[in-house]
């Protein structure tokens, strides 16, 4: 049997409360994108106030990590980010930015907005209080990581170039810098210039403080090596060469054990105060490279290149053994650093870092990180 039908305005009382809901979810839906359309007006106006270029994540075709820093206990990074945004020929740009990281979650990054300084080079310090960057314009800044953060503080200029290759004494007192003709040292937090070193050698160079902190070496891409002491611009030794043509290198903080890159990517293990080379890898067949060499001097990894693939090849620094081969990156590999406690990180042109814990035996990321999850182009915590 059929059941008993509504009356008609029955029927019209439900189709009216039906039509009324949805001008109301049509109204509220209306109000919401209307709200978030004037946040969003509102944020990009504040940050072109400030004079921060304003970019949403989706018009950027790269996020090529140029730069990274880690602190001695592993708990805070800071890495250089270098952007392109779509477009034209004439539209598109480039620009650098600077993210501090929590090693512990990394989906928490604060974003400094320095794009308008252009940074170069970065490198936080053991403590991960402060991070010194250099820039465009060639000065180099500092920033302290606090709740609310610092203003930026501007710590020298450099009159005869730009400057690179950062470095932080292990007591956090010393900042030292290279720049083209010269090699700086800093007292902080007063900032007092306590060195200006003659380089006395062209091209790429690579400084570093050693344990006691007193001290400054100074490897250039023509194989001299070099101590100075950090306070007295005195030139303490000159140490045995290294093979010529270095594109990269590193080494432990005792100075016992070096890690050499060498033109047409052949990776040397040698001793740096005799510049005796221990063993030497097959060349490989990219030119570009990057190797790193943990603390303890137990590992050598280096980046492989070939056709698509982006590897990194660990060996056993002492015996030349090639142990691992890691994968995870789709693109060209741009650097390698081992930090303080051991973990081994790289970066990618693709905005990836990705952390390694050479001790476990799976061999797996423990850390990773993708720029683009960093909601480039919004206010970040």
């Amino acid at each position: 049997m059929r059941g008993p039908s509504r009356p008609p305005h029955a029927r019209r009382g439900c189709f009216h409360r039906f039509a009324l809901e949805a001008v109301r979810f049509s109204a509220l839906t209306g109000a919401m994108l209307l709200v978030l359309g004037l946040l969003a007006l509102t944020e990009a106006a504040a940050l072109r106030w400030a004079g921060v270029g304003y970019t949403p994540p989706r018009s950027l075709t790269f996020a090529a990590i140029a730069d990274l820093s880690v602190s001695a206990d592993g708990r805070w990074g800071a890495s250089c980010v270098r952007f392109q945004c779509a477009g034209t020929p004439a539209e598109q740009r480039i620009w650098s930015e600077i993210l501090v990281h929590d090693m512990q979650r990394p989906e928490r990054t604060i974003r400094l907005y320095v794009e308008r300084l252009d940074p170069q080079d970065l490198a936080i310090s053991p403590s991960g209080d402060r991070i010194a960057f250099a820039t465009g314009d060639q000065s180099v800044y500092l920033w302290r990581r606090r709740t609310n953060g610092d203003p930026l503080r501007l710590l020298a200029r450099n009159p005869d170039g730009g400057f690179r290759d950062l470095a932080w004494s292990l007591d956090d007192r010393r900042l030292a810098a290279a720049g083209t003709k010269h090699l700086y040292v800093w007292r902080l937090p007063s900032g007092e210039l306590l060195s200006q070193i003659e380089r006395g050698s062209k091209g790429r160079i690579w400084i570093g403080f050693e344990s006691d902190s007193q001290r400054l070496l100074c490897v250039a891409s023509d194989g001299q090596i070099r101590l100075w002491d950090a306070e007295g611009s005195r030139l303490v030794q000159v140490l045995g060469s290294a093979p010529a043509h270095l594109q990269d290198v590193d080494w432990t903080m005792n100075l016992q054990r070096t890690a050499f890159l060498i033109r047409g990517n052949a990776v040397c293990v040698g001793d740096l105060q005799t510049g005796r080379v221990h063993w030497r890898s097959a060349p490989y067949a990219r030119r570009d490279g990057a190797v790193a060499m943990s603390p303890d001097g137990r590992w050598v990894a280096a980046t492989e290149h070939v056709c698509d693939r982006a590897n990194i090849d660990v060996w056993n620094a002492r015996t030349g053994e090639r142990v691992l081969a890691l994968s995870g990156h789709e693109k060209a590999i741009h650097g390698l650093r081992f930090s303080p406690d051991g973990t081994l990180y790289s970066w990618d042109r693709e905005g990836m870092i990705i952390g390694w814990n050479l001790d476990l035996e799976t061999r797996q990321p423990v850390w990773r990180f993708l720029v683009t999850n960093a909601m480039i182009g919004s206010m970040d915590e």
